[in-house]
C-alpha cells in the first residue's frame, strides 16, 4: 500500500547518517524540488524506508503557495509524490464545495434511500456547476461573475464550482430584472433624460 502523508515544516529528519535537523532548516525557494532518500523521520519513533519529497511551486503572476510541501511518501519518485498529492487535494475541495455550497448533507439527518438520493442529486448538481464553471472560465468571464476574496493578504480564486453557480445566478438574476430595471430606470426624469439602455 502506497501513501503520501503531508508533513509540517518542524518535522526532525534524519539524512545519511546525519544529525536531525527539522524540515525547515533547508534551503529552499519557489520553484524548488527535492527528493531525499535514506532518510529516518521523527527522534522518537525513527522511521526508516521512506522518502521525502519537498516541492514548493513556482510563483505565477504573484500567486502560489506560502510554503513549501513537504511530502513523506514510499513512492518512488517525486512526481507520482505530488501527483498524488494532488489529487487528494482536489477531493478536498470538492468536499468543501459540497457542504458551503447550500446542500447540507450532514444536517439533513435523513433515512439511508433518501440519504442516497440527495447524494445523487448532489453529484449531478455539482457535475453540472462545475462544467458550467469551467465553461465560463475558458470565455475568460471569470472576473466578472466570480468575486475576488482577500484572505491572508492574497486573493483567493474561486473554484469552477463556484463560478458555475455564481454564473448561473447571474444569468437568472439579468433576464428576469431586466424588465423591472428598465421600468425603474424609465419612471423619472432621471430615466427619460440619462437612462437609455
Amino acid at each position: 500500500m502506497y501513501f503520501v502523508l503531508r508533513q509540517k515544516k518542524d518535522t526532525n529528519v534524519k539524512i545519511n547518517g546525519q544529525d536531525y535537523q527539522s524540515l525547515s532548516a533547508f534551503k529552499k525557494s519557489p520553484g524548488q524540488r527535492r527528493f531525499l532518500t535514506s532518510i529516518k523521520v521523527t527522534k522518537e519513533w525513527e522511521y526508516s524506508q521512506v522518502y521525502m519529497g519537498i516541492y514548493w511551486k513556482r510563483k505565477y503572476r504573484g500567486m502560489g503557495e506560502a510554503e513549501p510541501w513537504y511530502l513523506l511518501t514510499n513512492l518512488p519518485s517525486l512526481e507520482s509524490a505530488i501527483k498524488s498529492y494532488k489529487k487528494r487535494v482536489g477531493i478536498e475541495a470538492m468536499f468543501r464545495d459540497c457542504q458551503t455550497g447550500g446542500y447540507n448533507l450532514e444536517g439533513s439527518k435523513a433515512k439511508i434511500e433518501r440519504l442516497n438520493s440527495l447524494v445523487l442529486l448532489n453529484a449531478i448538481s455539482y457535475t453540472i456547476a462545475t462544467f458550467k464553471g469551467y465553461d465560463l472560465k475558458i470565455k475568460c468571464h471569470q472576473k466578472y461573475i466570480g468575486r475576488c476574496r482577500k484572505f491572508k493578504q492574497s486573493f483567493t480564486k474561486n473554484s469552477n464550482f463556484w463560478i458555475g453557480l455564481y454564473g448561473t445566478s447571474w444569468i437568472v438574476y439579468h433576464e428576469f430584472m431586466k424588465e423591472c430595471v428598465d421600468k425603474l430606470i424609465g419612471c423619472g426624469s432621471f430615466g427619460k433624460t440619462f437612462g437609455q439602455v
